[in-house]
């Protein structure tokens, strides 16, 4: 067994991609040749808003002892990943608004949970019908927000191309399930329970050729 621990700023689904975003207020336009990107959108009574992950360390472990086996792809597809611990700090979480970041971060208990962490089961790969390069990913696993962790299944496209693989996905999350009050301002605004996680990643065939075993 080889163990692979990959820094990124994505891979809530194999553990794969890195990148940091440039934070903006509008919703933010990702290149998915730059590597990858995590944001958070969320609505309220008077706009839309956007929190862009700009750290984020993932830790990695793919089973390699099957030989016939010798590129990322054929493992991710024969399911070889053993394990996935994604960990986004708190802090590093930015709007492009220092208020809203603060308000943000207190509603997350930062100071006591410093990290969103992602932590994988299992999962599985079903092909698209008439596709040999589009699949379907079910990725089980266990988010602890705020302290506070429970069961998640996400459901992720990933696209094999001859210039590598891409993987993207959404997850909604229900703020109060967390412990968190949405924020609000008395008579002026309230922030919807709802809010979306959205994942995009890129491994260019570059990173796929480095990995592939003799």
């Amino acid at each position: 067994m080889k163990r692979w621990i990959l820094v990124a700023a994505i891979a809530l689904v194999i553990g794969l991609g890195a990148t940091v975003l440039t934070v903006k207020l509008s919703k933010p336009t990702v290149d998915l040749k730059d590597g990858a990107a995590i944001w958070i959108e969320g609505n309220s009574s008077l706009k839309r808003f956007y929190l862009n992950a700009t750290r984020v360390s993932i830790e990695n472990e793919m089973d390699n002892s099957d030989s016939k086996l010798k590129t990322l792809t054929s493992l991710i597809l024969n399911k070889k990943g053993r394990k996935l611990t994604v960990n986004i700090p708190v802090e590093g979480l930015k709007s492009g608004d220092p208020n809203m970041d603060q308000s943000a971060y207190e509603k997350l208990k930062f100071k006591n949970f410093p990290d969103i962490v992602f932590t994988m089961g299992d999962y599985v790969v079903k092909a698209y019908p008439g596709s040999h390069t589009t699949y379907a990913l079910l990725v089980s696993g266990k988010l602890k927000i705020a302290g506070v962790e429970r069961e998640v299944v996400l459901e992720p496209t990933m696209v094999i191309g001859l210039g590598g693989i891409k993987i993207y996905g959404s997850q909604d999350v229900y703020q109060k399930d967390y412990g968190i009050a949405p924020y609000s301002v008395a008579l002026v605004m309230t922030a919807d329970n709802k809010i979306v996680v959205h994942y995009m990643a890129e491994l260019g065939a570059e990173v796929i050729k480095k990995f592939k075993r003799p």
